[in-house]
């Protein structure tokens, strides 16, 4: 199947050829060498078939992209990330006063925290650090990359009336692809496109579940159901009309209320890291797919040494 397209080709409303490709998260060591870009663009040439506007958000404490890649995109914001504690203690934002969601809930706590001496001098506030200040970072750690993509996607906003996109891709900064040959990047495109096309698998004619609804591709590794949550963080893509639908349509801190709604009374306290994930997205009604291949990683130096790592959130 040739993935070159030689002229725009459009389905209903949407432009086969036209996609936003949004990047958000921490910058992280991406201005440190050379390669962290080269990594970039090479997670970029996945989607070398189509034209895409690209989109970006991060955190103030973090580095700005170098000026080669700051300026290919179309819309870029940096927040300070007081706004997420900033938001969550704002009663004005949400839906329903009376039942609320307050700010512990936003993290969880863990049973051996409290066998931490650093821990323990918190709460006793005997220590340097004050107990709100610990909360904050620990609440930036939980919901910071979502809150940081919700601002990226919602940055397409202004842009859909002249761009139809037909689908908008999910990144991170820190991404790189694994040791991959080129038949596993055709396989990779080949899906994107059956997908984005309704064909093959993803035809109305598949008469297996409802792999021909998905409106969200996550990665093969994606786990739903049984009590069992994860969903590999590096790459998530939508469908164009439910991207519209069901997330330009609400903000971040309103799908954490909703979502916080339905925890049940014994836990009614946020997940984290890819747990997290997969509840947001279930929680926007989004029809996931397990189909793309799991082949981009994280680039750079580990990072076990970081708080919130240490506090074993992401």
């Amino acid at each position: 199947m040739a993935l070159v397209m030689e002229k725009k080709i459009s389905i209903g409303e949407y432009n086969m050829n036209k996609i936003a490709i949004c990047v958000s998260g921490q910058t992280r060591h991406f201005n440190d060498a050379p390669q962290y870009t080269d990594d970039f663009y090479k997670i970029l040439d996945l989607f070398s078939d189509y034209d895409y506007d690209l989109f970006g958000h991060t955190w103030a404490d973090q580095e700005d992209p170098h000026d080669a890649v700051l300026n290919k995109f179309v819309e870029y914001r940096s927040d300070n990330q007081e706004v997420i504690w900033d938001t969550i203690n704002n009663p004005d934002v949400y839906r329903d006063l009376n039942n609320r969601p307050m700010w512990p809930q936003f993290f969880t706590t863990e049973k051996d925290w409290h066998l931490k001496p650093e821990y323990q001098d918190m709460l006793n506030g005997i220590s340097d650090t004050s107990y709100i200040d610990f909360a904050k970072a620990r609440i930036n750690g939980s919901i910071g990359q979502i809150w940081s993509a919700m601002e990226s996607f919602l940055l397409t906003k202004n842009h859909w009336d002249s761009n139809r996109y037909m689908f908008v891709v999910r990144l991170r900064w820190d991404s790189t692809l694994d040791s991959i040959d080129e038949s596993q990047i055709k396989q990779f495109k080949e899906i994107l496109w059956q997908w984005a096309a309704g064909e093959g698998k993803f035809s109305q004619q598949n008469p297996f579940g409802v792999i021909n609804k998905a409106q969200c591709l996550t990665t093969v590794d994606c786990v739903m159901g049984q009590g069992a949550f994860y969903t590999n963080d590096m790459i998530y893509v939508f469908k164009g009309h439910a991207f519209l639908r069901q997330i330009l349509s609400t903000t971040a801190i309103r799908t954490f209320e909703q979502l916080l709604s339905e925890k049940p009374i014994d836990n009614p306290f946020m997940s984290s890291a890819h747990q997290l994930w997969a509840e947001w997205l279930i929680n926007l009604g989004l029809l996931m797919s397990p189909q793309l291949p799991d082949f981009i990683r994280v680039n750079g130096p580990g990072d076990d040494n970081k708080p919130n790592k240490k506090w074993r959130m992401q």
